[in-house]
């Protein structure tokens, strides 16, 4: 070979295999260890294949802010593989990102050289943000390779001189038809069009021969882009509010620039700007806060290759880099916390293709100037440089960025522990699982992880409340580290102190998983710990005044007591039935579950209030959700009130009951025979003392 073509082809051939390699084993090594959970963009997406599974298909979900979806067809396929939401859903983005590594390096070759290609491909493949983005579960990497094959199609197209045949015309055809795939991928793709406006601008200035000759094929690229996209424009047509004002609120920096205040777009731009080489995405979700792309030695050929970029404006293969670069960069410059990785995904190729073209120059450079020492200079150059890439991104990424406390919490990796909990101790037990996203967030990742077929879970928030699951005589309670317990609750109904499991879960020295038997409680026994109550319970009468003694007409209730036909009051005791203004009152109830759970936000008040029905303390919250009820459970409840200090001395009723917060009403209070007689139940009277 001539010292003047740049690396010898062994060489190149050697990069490509170690790019194949460390690529590989960065995406896959530790999957679903590294990140460390499982963030709640990930179940959503995992969620949305499973749709796709279960035969709903779709364009567009608006579910977690709206979804294009192109990915979870993509997922779908991995999953019906690995029957493993976690492994499923990051696998199919680590497979993705290898294609992206051999996209970008194909492309790249196309429009510029070899060296170029090859060392576009070994960038993607080491570097830190394309590592990140094919290790998370989340949609948006698919964009890049999909982009990537639609430039590489327009491309082919528009260097190809037209044939008699009229295959050019085929070529634009199966660009528009890529280019329009691209918009099923991510929100960040809508920008695309403007890539494909100003180039043909570009060529309209110094490449009018070449526009003239495509004309056709691009009209007919331009057909085909529009009817493909044309499903996902009816979508939107028939649900004009299928996005929310999320994403309203995400674009806030353009409503002000529209707005006549342009700085917070100025600083989006200098953030962005910044990015490549000062100072990265600032959110630990996906990323160590502020690690730029190219850091170290890298800024070097990224520098010189932004200058090439630049200098050679006039070339239609350096215009299509810089032009993709630009336009792809406008999501994260128009919208809130720029720079975000997740939203410049588009931009991926171009970015690495940029050190590529400065460190091939410089190696081309050497070999002209020094010979064949230049060229050995080049190589040691190059090894030097993509080492210290890959070095940097193995350390920061599995060394310093997956053992921050910030990304266990945002990825809920104490949680997500308990998919593995699950897997290994549970074998079909029903297990009571404490968390404070035991409402919503832990149970949908748990959920999904498991592809929707979990083992019996009661999530519960123990912090006010416990449950314990019907027919079963020893129950194990798995506390997430972190949360906090009841004493009352820790005291009489565990049997010890939560305490790690062998082998632990999470780090030794801080693990992520607590387990204790719970001691179930005696349903006809008294509430440890509480006053009896003295008479009582009655149902609440239909006016607003209540009467001095309750022998003065009210309705007594026998217990247990139904509510909605749901809940059953089975006992309940006070902390005490007198106290001073200011001071504090706790209420211990006892609840069986009558039926089966539903989606829902329960709430059970619990109100402290005089003759005329005005309230001097008040809490409303259950801490055992509707989503994990099943009917047969115990329920132990505690609510805390504390009275107005301003509240005068004398007798005021404990009254309790029902509601969803999403729902008017409150829920309907029975007796016996089934009959509704009150929407409260009335429990005791309490003293308030001067």
């Amino acid at each position: 070979m001539s010292v003047n073509e740049g690396f010898p082809r062994w060489f190149r051939w050697a990069l490509v295999t170690v790019c194949l390699i460390a690529g590989f084993l960065m995406r896959v090594w530790h999957l679903t260890a590294v990140p460390p959970g499982f963030h709640v963009d990930e179940a959503i997406d995992v969620h949305l294949s499973q749709k796709v599974l279960l035969g709903e298909f779709f364009v567009y979900s608006p579910e977690g802010w709206g979804r294009e979806g192109l990915h979870y067809y993509l997922e779908a396929v991995v999953l019906s593989l690995t029957r493993n939401g976690i492994l499923g859903g990051r696998l199919t983005t680590a497979l993705i990102g290898m294609v992206l590594v051999g996209v970008a390096g194909f492309l790249t070759s196309r429009l510029f050289d070899a060296d170029t290609g090859v060392l576009t491909a070994v960038w993607t493949s080491l570097t830190f943000w394309p590592v990140f983005a094919s290790r998370v579960g989340v949609r948006n990497i698919t964009l890049a390779p999909v982009l990537g094959l639609a430039m590489l199609a327009f491309w082919w197209a528009w260097r190809t001189p037209p044939d008699p045949k009229r295959r050019h015309l085929a070529r634009f055809g199966l660009a528009g038809l890529l280019g329009g795939i691209c918009l099923y991928t991510h929100q960040s793709s809508r920008v695309i069009p403007l890539v494909y406006g100003l180039f043909l601008l570009h060529a309209s200035l110094f490449q009018r021969r070449v526009l003239k000759a495509n004309w056709r094929g691009l009209l007919l690229g331009g057909c085909i882009f529009l009817v493909v996209v044309l499903p996902l424009g009816i979508y939107f047509y028939q649900h004009p509010g299928a996005e929310g004002p999320e994403r309203a609120a995400a674009i806030e920096p353009l409503w002000q620039l529209l707005a006549g205040d342009p700085r917070p777009m100025a600083g989006n731009l200098l953030a962005v700007l910044k990015m490549f080489t000062i100072r990265g995405d600032p959110l630990f979700t996906y990323n160590i806060p502020g690690r730029p792309v190219f850091p170290g030695l890298a800024a070097l050929p990224f520098y010189l290759g932004a200058i090439l970029l630049l200098r050679h404006w006039r070339d239609p293969a350096h215009a299509l880099t810089g032009v993709w670069l630009g336009v792809m960069l406008i999501p994260t410059l128009i919208t809130v916390s720029a720079p975000l990785f997740l939203r410049s995904t588009g931009a991926l190729i171009p970015v690495m293709a940029i050190p590529a073209l400065g460190l091939g120059v410089a190696v081309r450079f050497a070999a002209r100037r020094w010979g064949r020492w230049g060229v050995w200079a080049g190589c040691l150059l190059t090894l030097l440089l993509l080492g210290q890439t890959g070095w940097l991104t193995w350390r920061d990424y599995f060394g310093q960025w997956a053992s921050l406390e910030q990304v266990e919490i945002n990825y809920h990796a104490r949680e997500t522990a308990v998919v593995e909990y699950l897997r290994r101790e549970a074998e079909g037990t029903p297990v009571v699982v404490g968390s404070r996203f035991s409402e919503d967030a832990a149970p949908f990742i748990v959920s999904t992880a498991f592809l929707g077929d979990p083992p019996p879970v009661r999530w519960v928030l123990p912090s006010s409340a416990l449950a314990f699951p019907s027919g079963q005589a020893a129950i194990p309670f798995v506390l997430v580290a972190n949360t906090s317990v009841d004493e009352y609750l820790l005291r009489h109904f565990l049997v010890g102190d939560p305490a790690p499991t062998e082998p632990a879960y999470g780090p030794a020295e801080e693990p992520w998983l607590l387990v204790a038997p719970l001691s179930r409680p005696a349903e006809g026994s008294p509430l440890p710990g509480m006053e009896r109550p003295q008479v009582g319970p009655w149902f609440g009468p239909p006016t607003t005044e209540l009467p001095e003694s309750p022998a003065d007409g009210l309705l007594p209730a026998y217990l247990p007591v139904k509510f909605q036909n749901n809940l059953a009051l089975l006992q309940y005791g006070l902390s005490s039935h007198s106290l001073r203004a200011g001071g504090g009152l706790r209420l211990v109830t006892l609840w069986r579950v009558l039926s089966d759970g539903w989606p829902g936000n329960l709430a059970m008040f619990v109100h402290l209030v005089n003759l005329h029905n005005q309230i001097v303390a008040q809490q409303d919250q259950f801490g055992y959700p509707t989503h994990s009820w099943r009917a047969g459970d115990l329920v132990i409840q505690i609510h805390d009130l504390t009275v107005d200090p301003s509240a005068p001395p004398g007798r005021y009723w404990l009254q309790v009951g029902f509601y969803e917060r999403h729902l008017p009403g409150r829920w309907k209070v029975t007796d016996l025979f089934g009959e509704v007689t009150s929407d409260r139940l009335l429990l005791d009277q309490v003293e308030v003392q001067p």
